[in-house]
C-alpha cells in the first residue's frame, strides 16, 4: 500500500482515531535536531490532551506517547496525491550550499562565493511567488515547511554572524513565507535562540568567532525587514 501525508489537507486539529505521520527526526551528530527530518507512522490518536498536545499511539499497537501537534501531520493512504516532488528537488542541498559558503568565511565575500546559496534561495523564492500560497504546497504547513524553515532561520542567523550576510529583501515571497512560519506558535516554541544557532553552526563546522556568546541573553530573531514587508 502506497501511503504519503495528504498535503491538501485542511487539518488543523486532530480527531481521536484519525491517523497521523509523526515527525521523528534521527539522532545524527553531524547535523541539528531542527534540520532532520523522518516522519513515521501511521500512529493513531489516541486523545487530544489540549489545543497542542496529542497522545498517540502506533496504528500497529505500542506503547502511547504525547506529542505537540507541530510533529504530526494528516495521514492519508492510497488515495491521496503523490509527494509534490518539485517542492523535494527545490529545497534539497539548500543547508549544503550553505554551509560550503560559510565554510570560507575567512575568505573574501565574492559574488562567486556566495552565487550558489543566493540562487538556491532565488529560486524557492520565485517558485513561492509562482504558487501564491502559504507554505510550500498549500495553504497548511506540511513536512516540507518542518525541513524548509528551519534551514532558512539557520541561514538568516549564522550567514549573518560569519559572513555579514542577509537573505536580500527583494525575495519578497520568501519573505513573506518566513513571516508565515514566524506567525505560527509551532514554529516559535520550536525555533532554537540565535546563540544556539551560531554555537551549533560553530562546532559542526569549526569555526571561529570571537562573540562570547554563550553569555549573552537568548535573542530569538523573528523580525521581518521593512523593504520586504512593505513590498
Amino acid at each position: 500500500m502506497k501511503v504519503t501525508y495528504d498535503v491538501g489537507s485542511s487539518e488543523t486539529a486532530y480527531q481521536s482515531g484519525v491517523l497521523v505521520w509523526q515527525y521523528n527526526p534521527q539522532k545524527d551528530r553531524s547535523l541539528s535536531p531542527k534540520l532532520q527530518s523522518s516522519w513515521e507512522g501511521p500512529y493513531e490518536v489516541v486523545k487530544k490532551i489540549n489545543d497542542v498536545i496529542y497522545r498517540i499511539q502506533n496504528a500497529n499497537g505500542g506503547k502511547p506517547n504525547v506529542v505537540h501537534f507541530n510533529r504530526l501531520a494528516p495521514f492519508a493512504g492510497d488515495n491521496a496525491g503523490t509527494q509534490d516532488k518539485e517542492v523535494a528537488t527545490l529545497i534539497e542541498n539548500l543547508y549544503t550550499k550553505f554551509k560550503m559558503y560559510i565554510r570560507k568565511f575567512e575568505s573574501p565575500d565574492t559574488t562567486e562565493n556566495r552565487q550558489p546559496l543566493l540562487s538556491q534561495l532565488e529560486r524557492i523564492n520565485d517558485f513561492l511567488a509562482k504558487r501564491g500560497t502559504r507554505f510550500l504546497t498549500g495553504d497548511t504547513m506540511s513536512c516540507f515547511d518542518c525541513e524548509l524553515m528551519p534551514r532558512l532561520q539557520h541561514i538568516r542567523i549564522g550567514a549573518k554572524a560569519f559572513r555579514k550576510f542577509d537573505i536580500p529583501t527583494k525575495f519578497t515571497a520568501l519573505w513573506r513565507y518566513m513571516a508565515n512560519m514566524y506567525e505560527l506558535e509551532a514554529f516559535i516554541q520550536s525555533c532554537p535562540a540565535d546563540q544556539d544557532i551560531i554555537s551549533h553552526i560553530k562546532n559542526q563546522l569549526g569555526l571561529r568567532t570571537t562573540a562570547r556568546i554563550e553569555l549573552e541573553t537568548p535573542v530569538y530573531t523573528t523580525a521581518i525587514p521593512v523593504l520586504a514587508a512593505e513590498s
